[in-house]
């Protein structure tokens, strides 16, 4: 057929290789997408591999030899936008809602994994990703934009000013109020 596959890069970093592994085996059922999977057993290899090499997606284990629990997430965030997507065992099960708040995208528990759950979790986690991305510099260029008008409009000589739907004033040009 003439379907084009995407290939998505993952980065494993979780010192279990058998459930990278079994990860590997889950996605390559996945016939739209074909996942390719680099892993790595410590959190500094990860944060190598992620200095020199482009990924899609992590796959992340919070307990690793050299870190543990939530300050993974905080240190792969710190140098990387590439949504992770972490996965605990059914014992760590509590510190599912606090990886998102740290800013993984989503929390599977390794136990209940299968094909299209994980292939569709990782595609959710790059396209929430995307979205927030765009989100982030929309918000940024929004800023920008409200910086230069109050430059411009506390240098004009003349009255500027602003009000809302309810007609209350919300905005004096500075010259204005001087």
């Amino acid at each position: 057929s003439n379907l084009k596959i995407n290939i998505i890069k993952v980065l494993s970093i979780d010192n279990n290789s058998t459930d990278t592994l079994f990860l590997k085996q889950i996605l390559a059922k996945d016939a739209r997408k074909k996942f390719v999977i680099e892993q790595v057993n410590r959190l500094k290899d990860g944060i190598k591999c992620l200095r020199r090499k482009k990924f899609d997606a992590i796959l992340l284990n919070l307990f690793l030899p050299d870190s543990y629990g939530i300050q993974t997430i905080k240190e792969v965030l710190a140098i990387s936008r590439i949504p992770i997507v972490v996965l605990i065992d059914k014992d760590n099960e509590k510190i599912a809602g606090a990886t998102l708040k740290e800013g993984a995208q989503d929390c599977l528990l390794k136990d209940e994994l299968y094909p299209s759950l994980l292939s569709r979790t990782i595609q959710y986690a790059i396209e929430r990703q995307q979205i927030s991305e765009q989100l982030r510099q929309t918000i940024s260029s929004l800023h920008e934009s409200e910086q230069r008008f109050r430059i411009i409009a506390n240098t004009a000589s003349v009255l500027i000013w602003m009000s809302d739907n309810n007609g209350q004033c919300i905005f004096f040009n500075q010259p204005w109020l001087d």
